[in-house]
């Protein structure tokens, strides 16, 4: 009643509040989902695709790390994470150390997102017009069969080349016939790239 009096109220004033929902990409509720076209950044992003068989690997890189996005997350497909980094020299690299050597047959990077004129997020399965954003610009992919150790740890030594290119995707076909099996390490070098990259994932495809 005191508070009433100080604040010059003649009755008393009942608040009900009110009842929040989420509503997402999808909802659980019926009928219930956004029409905007805005979605989240991370909701497409944490989404594997790819289904490569990626055996047990080390993966180092000398690209910055922003925000404890590391490039072990791109490689390891049982969490919804994504490598995202900055450029640190002119020769940037990817390096793959595989615990046992294997008969890689194919090799999938997927890098970059979309962004609209006004960066919003979008799906990368829509209209091709729309600005793609971080991906890996020119790239050079090399394997090796030598595996070597350094004190607690192993590296590989004499590279080979695979295939590169400039612009374009990076999926190298034909793997296993090009190296005869049994590869150690794959190593992914970067030329020239503009300050960020983003790489949603990495697919290594092996067989027996």
């Amino acid at each position: 009643m005191y508070f009433k009096s100080i604040t010059v109220q003649t009755k008393q004033y009942v608040r009900i509040p009110t009842v929040f929902k989420h509503i997402g990409a999808k909802s659980t509720l019926v009928n219930q989902a956004r029409s905007d076209g805005i979605d989240s950044l991370y909701f497409y992003m944490q989404s594997k695709r790819l289904k490569g068989d990626n055996p047990h690997a080390t993966i180092e890189t000398n690209f910055g790390v922003y925000r404890e996005h590391y490039i072990d997350k791109a490689y390891n497909k049982l969490n919804s994470d994504f490598f995202w980094g900055y450029t640190t020299s002119s020769n940037n690299f990817v390096l793959i150390i595989f615990t046992v050597p294997q008969n890689v047959t194919k090799v999938v990077f997927d890098s970059g997102f979309i962004a609209d004129e006004n960066n919003v997020f979008k799906p990368l399965n829509i209209s091709s017009n729309l600005k793609r954003r971080d991906y890996i610009i020119k790239w050079s992919l090399d394997y090796s069969n030598e595996l070597v150790s350094k004190g607690t740890s192993s590296t590989c030594e004499v590279f080979r080349h695979l295939q590169e290119y400039i612009g374009g995707p990076i999926q190298v076909e034909d793997v296993l016939k090009k190296t005869n099996g049994h590869v150690n390490c794959l190593r992914l070098y970067i030329a020239s790239q503009v300050n960020w990259i983003f790489i949603r994932e990495i697919g290594v495809y092996v067989t027996s």
